[in-house]
């Protein structure tokens, strides 16, 4: 899958341009209306009733002035929403050259991909009560002979977690490669990135495909995983699953 997307850095360069723009645009509305207010005001000479009023434009509060720049934007992100904090998970590392005073010095770097807590994740998805509510619904299993869901299944119905416990969660794994860059040539693997994302088979399978119901778990560089493969952000993954069941 090739496809063409905006890096972090320049979408976050446009979210400030707006801002700014917008603080821009604001300003000057407030100076054109202030000066027609203070000329209607002189015609009326009526020097108390003028300091008043424009004293208001002094006590006037900026409502972008919380969101200026990307750290405001960020701890308002925070503080608002129930954000899931990405960390660094170093896989391995390697050898590499690198230009240090126009010497060429032998490094290490470090290799790993930014991971979401799988935990923190489902804290978060499993507080809305309409999920929370399909996933305490006992499953209705067809009868009629027909595979409508994986739950219809010989293996979930015998499985030795799922046949006891319905209502465990039923984690569904999958990944995805996407191309940043839309390079040609020669270059066309160097900045794609490997998307895992899960989903809950709990989930009403008219509701599972919906981008709401599809939460993304780790990000990482196709070169990045190139000797280790998928396997170390799975085993992570395998990790925590152990830890909720």
């Amino acid at each position: 899958m090739s496809v063409f997307m905006i890096s972090p850095s320049a979408f976050q360069n446009g979210v400030n341009d707006m801002v700014a723009s917008m603080q821009q645009y604001q300003a000057l509305l407030l100076t054109s209306f202030r000066s027609q207010l203070q000329t209607t005001l002189q015609q009326h000479q009526d020097g108390d009733l003028e300091m008043k009023v424009m004293e208001v434009f002094d006590q006037f509060e900026d409502p972008l002035a919380a969101v200026s720049t990307t750290y405001l934007q960020d701890r308002m992100i925070r503080n608002c929403f129930d954000y899931v904090e990405p960390e660094e998970v170093f896989v391995g590392y390697a050898a590499s050259l690198q230009t240090r005073r126009a010497k060429r010095v032998l490094t290490t770097v470090a290799k790993g991909f930014h991971y979401i807590s799988l935990i923190r994740s489902l804290e978060q998805f499993l507080s809305h009560p309409k999920i929370l509510a399909m996933i305490n619904e006992p499953p209705n299993y067809n009868s009629d002979g027909y595979l409508y869901d994986i739950g219809d299944g010989e293996l979930m119905r015998s499985h030795p977690l799922f046949s006891l416990r319905p209502s465990a969660l039923q984690i569904i794994l999958y990944y995805d490669g996407i191309e940043i860059s839309n390079p040609l040539g020669s270059y066309a693997s160097k900045n794609k990135l490997l998307m895992f994302y899960y989903t809950l088979g709990n989930i009403n399978p008219k509701f599972r495909s919906r981008l709401a119901a599809i939460r993304l778990l780790a990000v990482a560089k196709h070169s990045e995983l190139s000797d280790c493969g998928i396997d170390a952000v799975l085993h992570l993954h395998l990790h925590f699953s152990s830890v909720l069941f």
